[in-house]
């Protein structure tokens, strides 16, 4: 009894110590923003779980930055070149590595919820940041540009110039729901029917967040299997499976 009690009480005078430090550390400052102070605490924490000081939880609980940090480190761990997405919109970025196809980078959101199923506005989220990071409204107004197609003209569209796409990219979002349930005892679909039709019509890719935990462990065994796993996001549309 006597060594819980010194073990809670060791952990009150270090959760006193911690937020004298923070406190002291911020009243050094000359009325830092908070989101400054928000964004230095939040990466210092994420280096201190990157060097494993720090522990996550268990996966079918993770949410907020928890899950977005465990992501990042499942999809590093996997050989993948993840960045953070601009600040207010995107949560990462997927850069396409060496003989992956498609070419194509992947926008990231992750997403969690107490209920089984994403939301609309978690979709339509999704379809604001390819959309922007795209160039897809550049595009609309101004075209792909290279000018007149001269060589179409001439051939009568038996050859033309290639016109590409700005910089299109692929939406993919992870989904860990109904949080705090566990991934054995989750049995429904996280897509409604209008959901899965609105992945479909945008090509998005919806990985639930156990789902993502196989593909992971896949290519732990076998490191040739994130070309299958990259190849199998491009090529979903909607719900991605459990690789077989």
């Amino acid at each position: 009894m006597s060594t819980i009690w010194g073990h809670h009480q060791k952990s009150r005078m270090d959760k006193n110590n911690l937020k004298k430090a923070i406190r002291d550390a911020v009243a050094a400052l000359e009325r830092p923003l908070l989101s400054d102070i928000e964004k230095t605490i939040n990466g210092e924490l994420e280096q201190l779980c990157d060097e494993g000081h720090i522990s996550l939880g268990e996966d079918y609980c993770l949410t907020g930055n928890a899950l977005e940090w465990r992501i990042r480190l499942l999809v590093d761990e996997a050989g993948f070149v993840i960045n953070r997405g601009r600040d207010g919109k995107e949560d990462f970025v997927i850069h396409p590595p060496e003989k992956c196809i498609p070419p194509k980078p992947i926008v990231l959101e992750v997403k969690s919820a107490r209920k089984d199923q994403l939301g609309q506005d978690e979709l339509r989220q999704l379809d604001d940041w390819v959309f922007d990071l795209s160039g897809e409204e550049n595009a609309r107004k101004h075209g792909l540009g290279g000018g007149g197609d001269t060589i179409a003209w001439l051939s009568q569209g038996i050859m033309t110039k290639r016109h590409y796409h700005p910089s299109p990219h692929k939406g993919v979002i992870v989904f860990n729901g109904p949080v705090g349930v566990p991934f054995a005892q989750r049995t429904g679909s996280c897509l409604s029917e209008l959901g899965l039709e609105f992945a479909k019509k945008r090509s998005f890719c919806v990985i639930p967040f156990p789902v993502l935990i196989e593909h992971i462990t896949c290519i732990r065994k076998n490191k040739d299997e994130m070309i299958n796993f990259w190849r199998s996001m491009h090529e979903t549309e909607g719900l991605l499976k459990i690789p077989e």
